[in-house]
């Protein structure tokens, strides 16, 4: 699957390496750091519980979302889960 390889999955019918920075993006600036650790099943293609190891099996997303958010955090000063906490009123 997917998670295994540390792809967060898409509707859209290809991946690309565009669309898959723009899933750990959006990830990001759409919930908060709870949702992301939550545990659901890994069948679920939210991005709910993409961190959790039920769903990041070879904790290969954990891995890359760091890379992403260290990079706006280091390149533009801007933590985007930052971002997501607050937009789910944490």
């Amino acid at each position: 699957m997917a998670y295994g390889k540390g792809i967060i999955p898409s509707y859209t019918s290809s991946i690309t390496p565009v669309s898959d920075w723009n899933a750990y993006v959006m990830a990001m600036v759409t919930l908060s750091e709870a949702d992301l650790n939550r545990s659901v099943a890994n069948t679920n293609t939210s991005p709910v519980g993409i961190l959790n190891p039920t769903k990041d099996t070879n904790r290969l997303i954990q891995k890359r979302y760091n890379i992403v958010r260290n990079y706006f955090i280091n390149t533009f000063q801007v933590d985007l889960q930052a971002i997501g906490n607050k937009a789910r009123g944490l």
